[in-house]
């Protein structure tokens, strides 16, 4: 499976997300975009998204905390979580954000997308 590393801006704060997909596959395929759960962009998100996009699909795991921030425990995750959920606004951005800005590499097909959360 091949992972890239996306950089982009949300106003002026960085982001880097994850691009997963089998790079043994030719053609476009469907994007799945994935949501961390609340520990954000880890390791353990990625393997999770490898698993879900087998050779079928595209998956692009969100940055929602910015420099592709994670937690390994509840303390730090809480602390990241609390600080996004307390700006309603800044969530919606960075959601849209995420939603909006498909990848234009020959792998994928945007005109195919589906979300959920892992």
């Amino acid at each position: 499976m091949a992972i890239e590393r996306v950089s982009y801006q949300v106003g002026k704060k960085p982001f880097i997300r994850a691009l997963v997909y089998d790079e043994r596959v030719s053609g476009r395929r469907p994007l799945l975009f994935i949501a961390p759960n609340w520990l954000g962009m880890s390791d353990e998100a990625i393997e999770r998204t490898q698993t879900l996009v087998g050779s079928c699909f595209v998956g692009f795991v969100a940055d929602m905390y910015g420099d592709g921030k994670s937690s390994a425990g509840p303390p730090g995750a809480a602390q990241l979580a609390d600080a996004l959920r307390s700006d309603v606004q800044e969530r919606r951005a960075r959601r849209s954000s995420n939603l909006s800005r498909t990848p234009s590499m020959g792998v994928c097909n945007s005109n195919r997308t589906a979300r959920m959360g892992c």
